[in-house]
């Protein structure tokens, strides 16, 4: 599928697309930067079914035209160009398509009264009790995990062909791209020893809520939301590293064995997650976090220019860094400013951009040694 200009959102509709010709069992994926997506088919006789409706012919000069039966998709304002890929079958995709079409069989094949954690546990989902948001955070050599946001609520976490679900109670959800993903962590708590997982994205990840469209609360459809609630939405675009725990304690290596052959997820990795419990919540609070550092950045308090002030608080408000870091980097740019001056200071920091990894455990431990 070519013209695809962004992956943020095209994977939403091409689901409405699908939904549309009653497709349930298909794969999308974008590769790199080029302009086209991929989607793959379970069964060819629906991937024939989407190119009647949709495909395009190549003709002779080399351009695309439409059937008069089929018509354009577009999407951010372009024609969506589809046709039949003539690349090898990603066989990985297919088969994690077959599977999760397995265990929808599976599902519908238990009985209603079977107790829903038995059957959960030999699924890819999860009952989780808990979500928090926050950051990275780095005391002396102690790796550490800073909550900025938690909501206490039952909610499934689903591990799907393409993205992970986490879904409320009351139909609030949160969509995981399997692509946005930079690390996920499996660990349990030394006090409670629950199990959990630590996951850290490259952006921030989809929020909706269902709407219902009339009063008899039957009809209803999803919106895209900015955040779980009012204070998640203050923080959902700036910390990208959540935790979610679960509901129950499982073992590690079932859950490594039954998430492990899901072809997109990343590497599951097991270690100890130390978590940071502020004393006072109101103090340690993101938005009096960011004044602090906006404070900071003022021409009264530093000497820096704007474009190094603008740099540094990129760094902690794209997620780049914790502001704790980003406090701590201000006196070591200050003194290459002033021995070397504007342009040399700004390239130091725009380096940090390209050399730490994105919001990952191990983005924070050296970051100050590449000043020197």
């Amino acid at each position: 599928m070519g013209n695809v200009s962004e992956f943020s959102g095209f994977e939403v509709f091409v689901r409405g697309v699908m939904e549309r010709l009653g497709i349930e069992d298909w794969a999308c994926q974008k590769i790199g930067r080029a302009p086209f997506a991929i989607i793959v088919f379970l069964r060819p006789s629906k991937g024939s079914n989407f190119l009647r409706k949709h495909g395009a012919v190549k003709g002779p000069s080399g351009r695309f035209f439409m059937e008069p039966s089929a018509e354009w998709l577009q999407f951010n304002g372009q024609n969506l160009v589809s046709c039949q890929s003539h690349k090898p079958i990603d066989l990985l995709a297919v088969r994690s398509l077959a599977m999760d079409q397995q265990k929808k069989v599976q599902e519908k094949s238990v009985p209603k009264n079977a107790p829903e954690t038995d059957f959960l546990k030999h699924q890819r989902a999860f009952l989780s009790s808990a979500i928090q948001c926050g950051s990275w955070e780095c005391y002396d050599s102690i790796l550490a995990f800073r909550s900025f946001f938690a909501l206490q609520q039952s909610a499934k976490l689903l591990f799907k062909v393409t993205h992970i679900q986490y879904e409320m109670g009351d139909f609030r959800r949160l969509d995981i791209p399997y692509n946005s993903i930079e690390s996920i962590i499996l660990s349990q708590s030394p006090q409670t020893l629950a199990t959990n997982f630590t996951i850290a994205f490259r952006s921030s990840p989809h929020f909706s809520a269902r709407i219902y469209t009339n009063a008899d609360s039957v009809n209803f459809e999803r919106e895209r939301v900015p955040g779980l609630d009012e204070d998640h939405e203050k923080i959902s675009g700036i910390c990208l590293v959540y935790r979610i725990m679960l509901a129950y304690d499982t073992d590690d290596t079932q859950i490594i064995n039954s998430l492990g052959r899901i072809h997109r997820l990343p590497t599951i990795m097991r270690r100890l997650v130390h978590v940071m419990v502020p004393p006072d919540a109101e103090v340690f609070s993101f938005p009096r976090e960011l004044k602090r550092l906006t404070v900071s950045l003022t021409p009264t308090a530093t000497k820096l220019t704007y474009s190094l002030r603008y740099q540094l608080q990129k760094l902690a408000q794209n997620g780049y860094l914790p502001i704790g870091s980003v406090l701590k980097l201000i006196p070591h740019v200050q003194q290459i400013f002033s021995r070397s001056g504007e342009l040399v200071a700004l390239t130091v920091v725009k380096m940090l951009f390209r050399h730490i990894p994105w919001a990952t455990p191990d983005a924070h431990i050296t970051v100050l040694r590449s000043l020197n």
